[in-house]
């Protein structure tokens, strides 16, 4: 969509989205800035710095059946002329209390959509469990302490529980305890530690998906270095697919709305706040990617990779869609 500088809304949706992640396509230094209905339209989060919860005005936004209405200017997300990318998923709507854990979340979760927002707060330093709603083991969390300047926590099940990624950061995988506690995810509960996540009363926001055959798909590869690089099957065409290679790279990220034809790549990398870049990545095919770079960002040989994708149109589903 194109910014307005004023009120505006964007719709086209077919359903009320719970989160929502936008990206300024033209001007170096807009920021990755998410929203969700657990925090409300006026508190927003950006992927590309540790910098805690923003309620900066120019900011806000309201859900709308279909979309979001945007009310106000702002560079991240509503600047006159300015081209936009949004992704949105949709959760449970209103949050409720989740007691799985050790610690009460108030959880929004869509378990047949494979996608959860959870808020908690830390009490005190320690272990503890946080229940996420998913129904089943989460594949990949995105996780934010929302009161400090903090690095953003992800886990993913390619990687394991022993490694902490920075979504802000183009670092590779750190091998710490605290992030998961070294301890893979339940389908009731994901594990860290409060010392690691700020201590007493800090508030936590994450993000949880899980698999859905013919919906979505997180797992990984091994890069061979070639211009006839790695097939990742995923049984669906993909919409959407972040790829992160477990050393010093950033994390690239690709849809179909931005690459409507073959070859892909455009990209925007969450730990940067840069425009549209063009970095080949290779094909979206109807079961999956061709990889056909040949850089250490997507196919270094020998090269650790993980994926997270969802489709573009699901497959045979809970909801009763076909290709």
């Amino acid at each position: 969509y194109t910014g307005t500088g004023s009120s505006h809304i964007v719709e086209g949706l077919e359903y009320s989205p719970d989160m929502v992640w936008v990206k300024g396509r033209d001007t170096n230094g807009y920021e990755h800035m998410i929203i969700d209905s657990v925090r409300g339209g006026t508190k927003s989060v950006v992927t590309n710095a540790s910098d805690a919860e923003s309620t900066h005005g120019g900011r806000s936004m309201t859900f709308y059946n279909r979309g979001v209405r945007w009310n106000s200017d702002s560079g991240n997300c509503n600047a006159n002329g300015e081209n936009y990318v949004l992704w949105s998923w949709k959760g449970g709507g209103t949050a409720v209390s989740n007691s799985d854990g050790s610690i009460t979340s108030s959880v929004s979760a869509n378990q047949e959509a494979g996608f959860s927002i959870c808020s908690f707060t830390i009490n005190t330093s320690g272990v503890y469990t946080i229940g996420h709603g998913l129904g089943k083991a989460p594949d990949w969390i995105m996780m934010k302490n929302r009161d400090t300047t903090n690095n953003w926590d992800c886990y993913h099940s390619y990687i394991g529980n022993t490694k902490r990624f920075k979504l802000n950061s183009r670092d590779a995988g750190q091998d710490y305890t605290e992030p998961w506690n070294d301890t893979t995810p339940t389908s009731s509960v994901f594990t860290s530690t409060g010392s690691w996540l700020g201590g007493d009363g800090n508030k936590i926001i994450a993000y949880c998906w899980t698999s859905i055959p013919g919906y979505s798909k997180m797992g990984g590869y091994t890069g061979n270095g070639s211009s006839d690089g790695p097939y990742i099957h995923l049984g669906f065409r993909p919409a959407w697919i972040l790829v992160k290679a477990d050393l010093s790279e950033s994390w690239y990220l690709y849809d179909s709305k931005r690459n409507t034809f073959n070859p892909v790549n455009t990209d925007v990398r969450t730990d940067e706040a840069y425009e549209d870049r063009t970095n080949l990545l290779g094909d979206f095919l109807s079961n999956g990617v061709k990889i056909r770079a040949t850089d250490s960002a997507y196919n270094g040989s020998g090269t650790s990779y993980f994926y997270i994708a969802f489709a573009e149109e699901p497959g045979t589903t809970p909801f009763d869609t076909f290709p």
